[in-house]
């Protein structure tokens, strides 16, 4: 991310790609320049904050 980003799970689970789970109620922030992949087996709902220059996923 060119930014600080920071998201909040509503509901289900989210997985990154070094293993954590994310389940709802997990408030989480990521430094400016973090590399992350995430994904959910079965879906979630997320609010993502994000901060600085942003792509749009192609």
């Amino acid at each position: 991310h060119g930014g600080a980003e920071e998201f909040y799970v509503i509901e289900g689970e989210l997985k990154d790609n070094d293993g954590t789970v994310y389940s709802a109620g997990d408030v989480v922030w990521l430094a400016p320049g973090t590399e992350h992949n995430s994904y959910s087996e079965n879906g979630c709902t997320v609010a993502v904050f994000s901060q600085g220059p942003e792509k749009t996923p192609t």
